[in-house]
């Protein structure tokens, strides 16, 4: 499926049949919100929306807000709270996590059901683009200015995300 979102803040998909099919639909969701990035789960049925202050997941096969998650980081030193832009999101290809980059340099890696903060490595610049691995061992981000990182994610997510697609079947 290919998606975009249009200048009206509607969902387009595309999906490809054959050769000489696309077969095009839309999705008309908040439009007074700002979508900065969107990605699709592994079973093609839930997208997922980052937006200005959090992010929101969408059945693809009935049109309805399914969960939505608010993105705040509290410094623990300082106890403060603070709200943050996602400007990339990608889910990893069990549909475990989502890794989003965020406006303060920081990559952030959440459980796809719960939202909960499980990861985060400050990248130092603005992260333009990233995505897992095919292996699911590592978190590429590319920055702003033109730096590549690869990133080992930890035992235990690398765990749960190879015991995910060894229960869904997935190859890789």
């Amino acid at each position: 499926i290919l998606t975009s979102c249009g200048v009206d803040k509607t969902l387009i998909f595309h999906e490809y049949r054959d050769s000489k099919n696309f077969v095009q639909y839309s999705l008309e969701i908040d439009k007074t919100s700002k979508y900065l990035s969107l990605d699709i789960n592994h079973e093609n049925n839930i997208i997922v929306l980052g937006q200005e202050k959090k992010l929101q997941f969408w059945s693809l096969e009935d049109g309805k807000l399914k969960n939505l998650i608010e993105t705040k980081d509290e410094d623990k030193l300082t106890g403060k709270t603070q709200i943050l832009d996602n400007l990339r999101v990608v889910v990893d290809s069990s549909g475990s996590y989502i890794a989003i980059s965020n406006n303060d340099k920081i990559v952030r890696i959440r459980d796809f059901n719960t939202g909960n903060l499980v990861a985060k490595a400050n990248c130092g610049d603005i992260t333009t683009s990233l995505a897992f691995t095919q292996n699911s061992k590592e978190l590429i981000t590319v920055t702003a200015k033109g730096c590549i990182y690869i990133w080992k994610l930890s035992k235990e997510i690398k765990g749960a995300i190879e015991k995910k697609k060894q229960q869904l079947g997935v190859l890789a």
